[in-house]
């Protein structure tokens, strides 16, 4: 899974080996990641008895056609922009071979879900619960199982896995699977759940070989109940049941970090390495600077950029470019005396700036505490004319915030991006990290432009606001905006 291009420095990157003295990284393939045919036909049957001994949903609801929410969602603490790549979609070939709802091969024979495998360090994610399962759309709770292990990473046996399954208003039972060990929702069978409800976190329990959820959605039978494709494509459905569907290559980059170790992903499903992140150094050190992202095609390699403090570049090179689900690639860099200070790291992709920020010789300051605020709270959007929302970002805390951004945590055939303003006129460059000193506020404006490819209807955006040593509290959900295409 793992693949070092050790000729990468030579091919690609330019600078001074003194300063860049490797490069490396690839694809990493996850293939198949669970077997829950048989589970989910159980729990299936068991759902339709239930939902038959409960009140029947009103009959103008069974004839409504769903419109679906990404039932993923990262918590505030996570410095990820985006947490997770589909490793798996349903398999619409009712023969030995593959095809998935835009003529690909992204799945395996029989699968009936949507595989959304946690990325990267999926264990890390896991351990530290930094991604949520969501309700994708409303309905009542009509089973559920907990208690089951949840660190499965081959299959052994018949193990059970802990799951909750909705009747959703529109009649369509769906699945959440592999859900982590004591976290499913206390709620009550029969309850009702609203759309973007906390369901559990993702884990790795029954027949699971990673950190991943399983989402299906099936119709009511007592027969099995048919298997329903959410996305549309040439080799599906002419309509998506998702509020926005984003391009079948969604590429982004899912996490930009600095690291005191070789980054690893993973070399197998069993894996649990130690990321090694770190956002503090001393001078004289080596750095690994890495990027992790979702969809990465042969034409759109990563351009890496790191600047020191006074905001000239150090360094730069160039990573290799593959076709895969999820990919990384990472850069050692040698960090020189006299340079203490507040560096950035950029990753440039498909034309679009990211950035993490790391301090050299002086501690990040203590962790601190964010509120936010954003207006309006609903806006319209199209390829022409892009949403704009004025987010405030408070540090309620005693230490000064270093090194934050903004992300809309969902996945969108859109351009995001964000900007400080003063009085209204933006300030600095596009997406360039902030710090924010202790009791204070700004003001950052976040742009949502579609894609002239977009199949989307009104949605709901979380938008996140994280720093390297600030984040909401734990408590706090992110805040949402309706979003109108």
């Amino acid at each position: 899974m793992r693949t070092i291009l050790a000729l990468l420095l030579c091919l690609l990157a330019t600078p001074a080996v003194a300063q860049l003295s490797e490069v490396g990284g690839g694809p990493v393939e996850f293939g198949r990641l669970d077997h829950n045919e048989a589970e989910i036909d159980a729990a299936h049957r068991t759902s339709m008895a239930r939902a038959r001994a409960l009140r029947p949903l009103p009959a103008a609801a069974l004839t409504r056609t769903p419109r679906l929410q990404f039932p993923l969602r990262l918590r505030s603490q996570s410095e990820a922009f985006q947490g997770h790549s589909i490793t798996n979609y349903v398999d619409l070939d009712a023969t030995a071979k593959l095809k998935d709802f835009a003529c690909g091969r992204r799945t395996y024979d029989g699968h009936d879900g949507i595989d959304i495998a946690l990325t990267p360090f999926w264990w890390r994610m896991m351990d530290v619960k930094e991604a949520e399962v969501v309700a994708a759309a409303p309905g009542r709770l009509i089973d559920k199982a907990d208690g089951n292990y949840d660190r499965q990473c081959a299959w052994n046996g018949n193990p059970p896995a802990n799951y909750v399954v909705i009747q959703q208003d529109d009649g369509y039972f769906a699945f959440y699977w592999h859900l982590k060990k004591g976290s499913v929702t206390g709620r009550a069978v029969g309850s009702r759940v609203a759309v973007g409800e906390f369901l559990g976190f993702v884990g790795s329990s029954g027949f699971s070989t990673g950190p991943h959820l399983h989402f299906e959605l099936r119709t009511a039978s007592d027969f099995g109940g048919q298997t329903v494709d959410p996305y549309a494509g040439l080799c599906g459905a002419t309509r998506t049941l998702w509020k926005h569907q984003p391009e079948k290559a969604d590429t982004e980059v899912l996490r930009l970090a600095t690291h005191r170790v070789v980054p690893n992903p993973g070399p197998d499903s069993c894996a649990n390495p130690d990321p090694g992140y770190s956002d503090r150094f001393d001078a004289g050190a080596y750095v690994w600077v890495a990027a992790y992202l979702r969809d990465q095609t042969p034409s759109s390699p990563i351009t890496f950029t790191v600047l020191r403090p006074d905001g000239q570049t150090y360094v730069t090179w160039t990573s290799g470019a593959v076709s895969s689900s999820f990919a990384y690639w990472y850069g050692q860099i040698y960090l020189p005396t006299g340079a203490d200070g507040r560096w950035r790291v950029q990753a440039r992709l498909e034309g679009r700036t990211s950035e993490h920020a790391f301090m050299v010789g002086k501690g990040l300051p203590a962790p601190t505490t964010l509120t936010t605020s954003v207006s309006p709270l609903s806006a319209t959007a199209s390829p022409t004319v892009p949403a704009n929302f004025d987010v405030v970002v408070r540090n309620t805390g005693a230490t000064a915030a270093i090194g934050c951004a903004l992300a809309p945590d969902a996945p969108l055939a859109a351009l995001s991006s964000f900007q400080v303003t003063v009085g209204g006129i933006p300030q600095g460059a596009v997406n360039e990290v902030f710090d924010l000193a202790a009791g204070t506020a700004k003001r950052v404006r976040l742009t949502i432009k579609p894609k002239g490819t977009y199949h989307a209807q009104q949605m709901q955006v979380p938008v996140r606001v994280f720093c390297s040593n600030a984040s909401e509290a734990a408590a706090a959900r992110a805040k949402v905006v309706t979003l109108s295409f």
